[in-house]
């Protein structure tokens, strides 16, 4: 397994004390999580969903993420140190690739399937380029649903990212019991 450089770790403290100050995550299953490099496929809420999905994983994730924001110049150090691959709709041969090497030399590699915010606060349609990464790493993939973040400053609700107060500070935990029926 892959390590993390000081950098990286260092990028994960203040994102996970940022993440803390407005969220208490709860994470569900984590022990069906693979032993292995994998890919996880979460639905996109809000602008932190990374910063959360890591904090709530015990292992580092790596992201494939918009070319548009790798390329921004405020982004795009801390980006580069966390490992992410870009991809754009032109060259995406390359960064499906790449993820896929790094998933097969076991790294933990994220993508959002619906390509974009969550504008409604319902599921956008897929697009596919995760089925790509899938079968060429030939490793498994993780559904991930985030609950619980539509309404944060940092979503879409109410037309408006930002520029709003949240609910509840910090949002509450919601623990839930899973049945089977």
């Amino acid at each position: 397994m892959p390590s993390t450089s000081r950098t990286e770790r260092t990028i994960y403290f203040i994102g996970r004390l940022l993440v803390r100050c407005f969220y208490r995550v709860n994470a569900i299953g984590l022990e069906n999580l693979p032993s292995r490099g994998f890919l996880l496929v979460p639905n996109h809420i809000s602008w932190v969903d990374a910063l959360v999905l890591q904090l709530a994983c015990p292992r580092p994730i790596r992201y494939v993420i918009d070319q548009q924001y790798y390329h921004k110049p405020i982004l795009h150090p801390i980006l580069r140190a966390l490992g992410c691959i870009p991809i754009s709709i032109r060259h995406s041969h390359a960064a499906v690739r790449a993820a896929a090497e790094r998933i097969a030399d076991g790294e933990n590699r994220l993508r959002f399937p619906e390509g974009q915010l969550e504008r409604r606060g319902v599921l956008l349609r897929l697009h596919r380029g995760y089925e790509l990464i899938r079968a060429h790493a030939n490793a498994q993939v993780v559904p991930v649903w985030l609950d619980q973040l539509w309404g944060s400053i940092f979503s879409f609700q109410g037309g408006r990212f930002f520029t709003k107060f949240p609910k509840a500070h910090p949002l509450p935990r919601h623990d839930r019991v899973w049945q089977n029926a």
